[in-house]
């Protein structure tokens, strides 16, 4: 049998490089003998040379070569030099296309400028808000997980009555957080209707949201906890558990689909254990 340890370490490796995330931001460059595709990085087609076709994502595609279908930048400048030949169309997705003369061209050239972001500031490109984005990622998990260490920190006892009855009785928690679910539209419209629940709409919503966080703070508690049981290290603190089952749970959300399902389980069994121990306050 592959020891527990092992298979921990193999899991969070395949959730690390199956990231579409990761593979952006470390400048994957799948290419192929008769197409280019790079992302990240720029595309040069050599004097001489003959590709099928080239594609760039934040990058710049410079043809010196003969290109027999298309070449496409998005978000990157296009520039075919006097000895070029593309038999295909050219297009360039907010950048620009420089020809020079010589330049053979079969097909059509196109710009697209990006609508919005057209006319921004030339700091806002699509490399720069590629990276503004990921920083804004990176300050949303910092902030949840500064998140977590509050409501640890000030209602320890309560996620723990709601992180054992999860435990316990994790079917239940998640049929009681699914039927929660089911209700969220029904009670929300007969607020709507009532004249008195109009202003009760927001509080429900409010209260609603509250118990969503609290849940899913607790779940991740407890897998930070069975992941410290399986490895042996057992009674580590509550804020170290915490910690650890969000960060597992944030490397999980960036899978595709399996991520959110994964986060959206956890957040119904979550749900439900914080509506039946009535936010960790009742007396399990």
């Amino acid at each position: 049998m592959i020891p527990v340890k092992r298979l921990l370490v193999l899991f969070l490796v395949f959730i690390f490089f199956a990231s579409p995330v990761f593979a952006l931001l470390s400048g994957l460059k799948p290419e192929t003998k008769n197409n280019l595709v790079k992302i990240s990085s720029d595309i040069i087609v050599p004097h001489g040379t003959t590709v099928k076709s080239a594609f760039a994502l934040n990058g710049n595609v410079n043809v010196s070569g003969i290109v027999q279908e298309d070449v496409v930048s998005f978000g990157g400048n296009i520039f075919l030099d006097k000895n070029s030949k593309v038999m295909g169309d050219v297009v360039s997705v907010g950048g620009t296309i420089k020809k020079e003369k010589g330049a053979e061209i079969m097909g059509q050239i196109s710009e697209v400028n990006l609508g919005p972001f057209a006319g921004l500031p030339s700091f806002l490109t699509y490399k720069n808000l590629l990276w503004i984005s990921a920083l804004f990622q990176l300050t949303m998990f910092i902030a949840m997980l500064a998140l977590v260490f509050l409501v640890i920190a000030l209602f320890q006892k309560q996620v723990g009555r709601a992180s054992y009855y999860a435990e316990k009785s994790p079917w239940k928690a998640f049929f009681w957080g699914l039927a929660i679910l089911f209700t969220v539209i029904p009670i929300a419209l007969f607020l709507i209707v009532s004249l008195v629940g109009i202003v009760l709409l927001p509080l429900y919503m409010l209260i609603l949201a509250a118990a969503s966080i609290f849940g899913f703070i607790v779940i991740s508690q407890l897998v930070g906890k069975k992941i410290f049981q399986a490895l042996r290290l057992k009674n580590k603190p509550m804020l170290l558990e915490a910690a650890f089952g969000f960060l597992i749970f944030a490397l999980t959300a960036l899978i595709p689909v399996i991520g959110i399902i994964v986060k959206f389980t956890a957040v119904l069994i979550g749900l439900g254990a914080v509506a039946t121990t009535k936010f960790g306050t009742k007396e399990l």
